[in-house]
């Protein structure tokens, strides 16, 4: 739901609609997140921090809280602080939440593992087609051309 709403909030900003909506939702969402996170913690100590999906959780968390609450505190112009504008584009690292699913899910990892592995084969195969396509293109714009049907139709 929040990649979905993240993809929203892209697009109506293009065309210059009123993402008020969103951003009340991309709210929500970090605050679920904190939620999240204090329950780990309090669940399973400070020695969650060793997680590596906990400690990018708990980087989004921090770039959500610092770009959603104290950004808009500051009230900055983008082209003074240029660099908060870089922190603001790390917002999108919450896509990559995401993929934390495909390792909880064993089956759709397996999925994506024999993708990735085939990836350079697919890329092999395509270039393949691609070159007899191209030549049975050349072949057939040399046949259509020079035949002489073609010619005689056009006297």
């Amino acid at each position: 739901a929040n990649a979905a709403t993240i993809g929203f909030e892209l697009s109506w900003e293009l065309e210059g609609r009123d993402t008020s909506s969103l951003e009340l939702l991309e709210e929500i969402f970090l605050i679920t997140y904190l939620v999240e996170l204090f329950a780990r913690v309090f669940s399973e100590g400070f020695g969650c921090i060793k997680d590596h999906w906990v400690k990018f959780d708990l980087f989004l968390v921090l770039v959500g809280v610092f770009n959603i609450w104290i950004f808009d505190l500051i009230e900055a112009e983008t082209s003074q602080f240029g660099f908060l504008m870089v922190l603001r584009m790390l917002r999108l690292a919450r896509l990559a939440r995401t993929v934390r699913l495909l390792v909880k899910f064993k089956v759709l990892w397996m999925l994506v593992r024999g993708l990735l592995s085939s990836a350079g084969t697919m890329f092999y195969v395509f270039v393949l087609l691609s070159i007899i396509l191209y030549i049975f293109s050349a072949v057939a714009v040399e046949l259509i051309t020079n035949n002489s049907l073609a010619t005689e139709d056009e006297k």
